[in-house]
């Protein structure tokens, strides 16, 4: 059986088409989409997402539904996160996916969210250590601790790479420099209150948009390719290096010199590589693995699971 699972972000908007094999139990993916159509931009909680970012979105929905349509899949799973978690024309938005794709749109919770990027990412690994897994999103970022059986504790932070961007590179009150700073210390104090939860030993697993674009980066691929990384290694004397390289270069010119792994990122990657750079920071964190498998992935493994339950 093959299954559509699209992930509705703040930033991006994500299609895995995966075959799942019900003899096996084995899901492989078949192919990944990615557009930006940012819904989440300017969002602020209780006010709508305006219709021009619907249109873009209603626009990569359309595409990928007639993608998903050829691999004759015969599931779809729509997840909708943070911007549509805090839009005040949620439900409308939900009923009009209802009436023009027949997808049935779920809006999942902080807790939800955390639960599907801990799936997706850590599916394959192989280790007897606790392990964090770091979801950087463009509203919001998770922390989910846990083993390969069971998630142990679980925290949604309500910044992204998106609205971090807005709240602080793009202030024109301060130099680069100094809000490079202010924004530091703001992750600084929302990161330190989960100190006490963490414990002294455990494997970092970082998923989502911003890891993956500086795999790329690191690796000095102009194409992304997910095999390369896919289970690759950051490390934070890097992050560090890059939040300076960042803080230098205009978005366009973050573009122009490292190519497709940054378009539709190139003006958030500042802010993303910052939220990732403190956590480590925080947490004491040297280096961690990639994963390219999120919350898409995540909710394919949630789905599969519950049809293994009910035989």
């Amino acid at each position: 059986m093959n299954i559509a699972s699209i992930d509705i972000g703040s930033n991006t908007v994500l299609l895995l088409i995966a075959e799942y094999n019900s003899e096996t139990g084995k899901i492989r993916s078949l192919r990944n989409e990615y557009r930006m159509p940012r819904i989440g931009r300017g969002l602020i909680k209780g006010q709508p997402i305006p219709e021009s970012s619907i249109a873009k979105m209603f626009k990569v929905l359309d595409e990928y539904k007639q993608i998903a349509e050829n691999y004759s899949c015969q599931k779809f799973l729509v997840t909708g996160t943070n911007a549509l978690r805090i839009a005040s024309n949620r439900d409308e938005i939900i009923n009009s996916l209802r009436n023009k794709f027949n997808f049935d749109l779920k809006v999942i919770s902080g807790d939800e969210e955390a639960k599907f990027a801990f799936l997706g990412s850590t599916e394959g690994l192989n280790t007897d250590l606790p392990i964090l897994v770091i979801d950087i999103g463009g509203g919001s970022t998770e922390l989910i601790l846990g083993n390969l059986n069971d998630i142990i504790y679980s925290e949604s932070f309500p910044f992204g790479a998106v609205n971090l961007t807005e709240k602080f590179i793009n202030d024109d009150q301060h130099s680069i420099s100094q809000s490079i700073q202010r924004m530091k210390e703001f992750i600084q104090v929302q990161i330190e209150k989960v100190i006490r939860k963490i414990p002294d030993e455990f494997l970092t697993a970082a998923v989502a948009g911003t890891p993956t674009a500086l795999s790329c980066i690191k690796q000095n691929l102009k194409i992304y390719d997910d095999k390369k990384v896919e289970r690759s290694i950051l490390n934070f004397d890097f992050l560090e290096t890059m939040i300076n390289e960042f803080s230098k270069k205009s978005p366009n010119k973050i573009l122009t010199d490292y190519g497709s792994v940054v378009e539709g990122r190139e003006d958030i990657i500042l802010a993303g590589t910052t939220i990732l750079a403190e956590i480590c920071r925080t947490l004491n964190i040297d280096e961690m693995i990639v994963s390219s498998k999120g919350i898409r992935y995540g909710a394919i493994v949630n789905y599969v699971n519950q049809i293994q339950k009910g035989k």
